[in-house]
């Protein structure tokens, strides 16, 4: 198993999305702390994180395994088009947060077309996938949970 120090990890899929480009994984992964990403830019074009069917296995507490997300430092008008989390499976210890984790709480930033694909997320401690705010004109396509403590997907606005 592939273990990538949090930092590492962290910093190559917030530099992925910096640059509006995709994170290949190449190899299953373990992640011990959450992994946090800021979307500060609108971006068109795909980019997200492309597991290739690999698995990231948590050993969180508390937190999400993955959060994106836009806060009051992301700029008012900004819009990403095109996120995507594709071939991926998510392996909770029942402790952490959401497995998978989207949030943009403001009406005057957004992400549109979001791909979720191929996606298989278990045992996490809360949603499987929580997907929040102005997220609009997105697609899932073969994404599965189970066991996780609380719904598999969850949508709010």
């Amino acid at each position: 198993m592939q273990y990538f120090p949090m930092t590492d990890f962290n910093t190559a899929l917030q530099a992925a999305f910096d640059a509006g480009e995709m994170l290949h994984l190449n190899g299953p992964i373990t992640v011990d702390t959450p992994i946090s990403i800021r979307m500060k830019q609108s971006t068109i074009g795909w980019f997200g994180l492309d597991g290739h069917g690999h698995k990231i296995t948590s050993t969180i507490t508390g937190a999400p395994v993955i959060r994106c997300f836009m806060d009051g430092d992301t700029p008012t008008g900004t819009m990403s088009r095109a996120l995507a989390f594709r071939d991926l499976t998510i392996v909770g210890g029942g402790a952490e947060g959401n497995g998978l984790q989207i949030d943009v709480p403001f009406n005057d930033r957004w992400i549109a077309n979001v791909e979720l694909r191929s996606l298989w997320v278990e045992n996490v401690g809360g949603h499987g996938i929580e997907i929040n705010g102005s997220i609009f004109e997105s697609f899932g396509y073969n994404v599965g949970t189970q066991g996780c403590h609380d719904c598999g997907m969850h949508f709010a606005n």
